[in-house]
């Protein structure tokens, strides 16, 4: 886990990001201090071009064909997550890990997680909604919504069945294009 950079205190995977575009450049060598077994190390590494976006595992992003956008990272839930969520049992689900701002999820009120925990000596941030339904449809994996998203259309409305702070509640999701970038 990435505590620090270039001495700068992150408390946050924005934090990174912040600290990465304002303040470094493709090539450029930072100093990370990283939280390993329990133990900060400090890491020296070179930064390179951030890859092409993919669809691969843990994100529930835009759909190649319709470009379905949802705009968020999750985790499936496994044995060792509910612990660290302190939950009675394990849910099958997805923890919402990580908001895109301005987007459908985010536009709708979506939590990411936001607790520190420690988990097997590793300290983690947990505590997102666990969502575990699409339409009624159950959401088990990240896999999952995944497949959910592909064959959904742009304009439509979803409903999201969400655990948050112990409650099931129900969540109205507006889907949409991702908006265009630069690149």
């Amino acid at each position: 886990m990435i505590i620090a950079i270039e001495g700068s205190l992150v408390k946050g995977f924005d934090d990174l990001v912040t600290a990465l575009v304002r303040t470094t450049k493709v090539g450029q060598t930072v100093a990370l201090t990283v939280l390993r077994q329990g133990k900060e190390e400090p890491v020296i590494v070179t930064l390179a071009a951030r890859p092409k976006p993919h669809m691969h595992v843990g994100q529930a992003e835009n759909n190649v064909k319709s470009r379905t956008w949802l705009g968020i990272a999750g985790l499936t839930i496994t044995p060792e997550v509910a612990r660290g969520l302190h939950l009675p049992a394990a849910p099958h689900g997805v923890l919402v890990e990580r908001i895109e701002r301005g987007s459908p999820a985010d536009r709708a009120g979506l939590r990411g997680r936001y607790k520190r925990v420690h988990l097997d000596g590793r300290r983690l941030l947990v505590g997102g909604d666990i969502s575990v339904a699409w339409d009624d449809q159950p959401v088990a994996q990240i896999e999952d919504l995944q497949t959910l998203l592909q064959m959904a259309h742009p304009s439509q409305q979803v409903t999201l069945t969400v655990l948050r702070d112990g409650q099931q509640i129900q969540v109205a999701v507006d889907l949409s294009r991702r908006p265009a970038t630069g690149s």
